[in-house]
């Protein structure tokens, strides 16, 4: 076996090569990090929405049938955030409206919006059904929103 005595080290081209496979090896990870982080945050936000609309729907299920609003067809809408709420016009709430609880402060920047419609019961024309619907608002933009129905039974 013969020993290279004479070698001086890696040539410029060698390491040129190497720095630049070692570059697009570290685009490549951190491409796959971003791109998982951001699922992560898509993924935080529809369970905040989904929890945040779906335990108001199930406040508003909860409570005891209201007289008000009293016509078909006519809608009671509010909307829910963490400093306060504001309804439709005065005189429309129903009893358990001063009761909405709020949205906790760490959700800051939701907004909930729900909207009571009543409908007509089909034997009668009293109303029998309330179609109740929740939309859910991050910084003014849409991102959800859920449907549920409350009978008088």
């Amino acid at each position: 076996m013969r020993l290279v005595r004479s070698q001086k080290g890696q040539t410029l081209i060698e390491v040129l090569i190497a720095v630049a496979l070692l570059g697009m090896l570290a685009t490549a990870f951190l491409g796959g990090l971003f791109a998982a982080l951001k699922a992560d945050i898509i993924a935080d936000e529809r369970a905040v929405c989904q929890s945040l609309s779906q335990s108001h729907l199930e406040f508003v299920k909860s409570q005891a049938w209201s007289t008000k609003p009293t016509e078909v067809g006519v809608n009671f809408t509010y909307t829910v955030t963490s400093s306060g709420i504001s309804g439709s016009p005065a005189g429309q709430e129903p009893s358990w409206f001063n009761s909405v609880p709020l949205i906790p402060e760490r959700y800051h920047g939701y907004s909930l919006q729900v909207e009571i419609n009543n409908i007509k019961g089909e034997s009668d024309e009293k109303i029998t059904l309330r179609q109740i619907t929740v939309e859910v608002y991050r910084i003014g933009e849409p991102k959800l929103t859920l449907e549920g129905y409350k009978a008088k039974i």
